[in-house]
């Protein structure tokens, strides 16, 4: 099949799965059941996990975090810009508590949800909700002295969408990350100069104060940033599954020529909500998971890998702390591999756990998510529109010769930036 006929494909799949499908609505289960279709028609049969969530609690978090946050903003803005008669190391005092504040807020850990998470044939808990995660196996018997090898390749199906355009969704993004980060760092500075000097540049004074004032802004717009279910999550996910299901179709096609012992596809569900799907997934399994970096088993998220912007690859992630996997010579590789298809590929950390490896990171399995840069995701300009399939088949590809290639013993070339 020529590239083009395989992206047209993948088109086709994509478009099929381009509507609202929020986790727990009439789309969602809708989408179950093509997916569930789609699989069966490649012959799998696959399986439901059902599992409750409660994302209440990390609401309440949220909330409270985000409200000391633009609080401690504004304390900063208004004595910096009104100055208020205070001492210059007061700035460094309110400087050091905003960056203890952002600290907690993206160290939180994502092992509560994976306890928080338990299976949902049963009895809802109170204030539960329920998710629906779709699995497939390929399993190919190991001959020989070959040690088992387990390979998991995710996307979720769920979308989601906010009030905001994507020039604001990305506007408020930075806002609430960068944006804190540099103010923090800046009033500290200022105030440590200012303290041992004894003056405070205006113009210094100045940037610290509006930078303030644009991130209290977009604080208060994120607490009041509603979801809805109005987007077609064509880019996420749809894209992602669309990859997934013909990487399902081609893999059943291999045989014994899959160096992997297990190929597991799992569409993950509430992965908008809080990645709750992948969270039950890895506490469910971790038990079979070989762990530590011995290359037994990795996990592959694909994340909008058919939006139309530039390459990302992220295996690190989280802010400030930063959670890195264990290395696998053959991840690296394929992260080489799909750099060097793009040309134009950038293999990052995220200041935040970006999609459904982290929870598999969390507990030591080496993971890496693999996406194209999508400003439209989740808003209601997530459509067809912006669907690119040349980059879907450039991904399907590179990870059909990641499932062929015999496995590499020499650690990869590739590091992270």
């Amino acid at each position: 099949m020529s590239g083009e006929q395989a992206a047209g494909e993948l088109m086709a799949l994509t478009e099929r799965l381009a509507f609202p499908r929020r986790t727990g609505s009439s789309g969602n289960d809708r989408a179950r059941e093509i997916i569930a279709a789609e699989l069966k028609a490649r012959g799998y049969a696959a399986t439901e996990e059902m599992f409750w969530y409660k994302p209440r609690r990390m609401h309440v978090i949220n909330a409270s975090i985000l409200v000391s946050l633009a609080i401690t903003d504004y304390c900063i803005f208004a004595a910096l810009w009104f100055q208020l008669g205070s001492p210059a190391w007061l700035t460094t005092l309110l400087g050091t508590i905003l960056l203890s504040v952002l600290f907690f807020q993206y160290s939180m850990p994502l092992e509560w949800r994976m306890n928080a998470t338990v299976e949902g044939t049963g009895e809802p808990p109170r204030n539960a909700k329920r998710g629906i995660n779709i699995v497939a196996r390929l399993d190919n018997p190991v001959t020989g002295d070959r040690e088992p090898t387990r390979l998991i390749v995710g996307a979720h199906y769920d979308s989601i969408s906010l009030v905001f355009p994507p020039g604001l969704n990305l506007f408020i993004f930075l806002g609430n990350t960068a944006g804190i980060l540099i103010v923090g760092v800046l009033a500290v500075i200022e105030g440590i100069v200012a303290t041992a000097s004894g003056v405070m540049s205006p113009w210094f004074r100045l940037v610290i104060a509006l930078l303030c004032l644009l991130t209290c802004c977009t604080l208060v717009a994120r607490l009041g940033t509603k979801r809805t279910n109005q987007s077609d999550g064509a880019v996420d996910n749809a894209t992602g599954c669309a990859v997934l299901l013909e990487l399902a179709g081609e893999c059943k096609n291999l045989g014994a020529a899959s160096r992997f012992s297990e190929i597991r596809f799992v569409f993950f569900d509430a992965e908008e909500e809080g990645l709750w799907g992948s969270a039950f997934h890895a506490a469910r399994h971790e038990g079979g998971f070989v762990r530590a970096g011995t290359g037994q088993a990795c996990v592959i998220s694909l994340d909008e890998p058919g939006g139309s912007g530039p390459l990302v690859i992220s295996a690190s992630f989280g802010f400030p702390r930063i959670t890195r996997p264990p290395r696998d010579p053959d991840l690296d590789l394929l992260v080489d591999d799909l750099v060097r298809r793009a040309k134009k590929g950038i293999s990052t950390w995220m200041p935040y756990p970006a999609s459904d490896h982290a929870p598999f990171a969390v507990i030591g399995i080496p993971s890496t998510w693999i996406s194209h840069a999508c400003t439209s995701a989740n808003t209601r300009h997530d459509t067809m529109s912006g669907v690119n399939g040349e980059h879907m088949n450039m991904v399907l590809q590179a990870l059909l010769d990641f499932v062929r290639s015999a496995k590499k013993e020499e650690p990869g070339r590739h590091t992270d930036t």
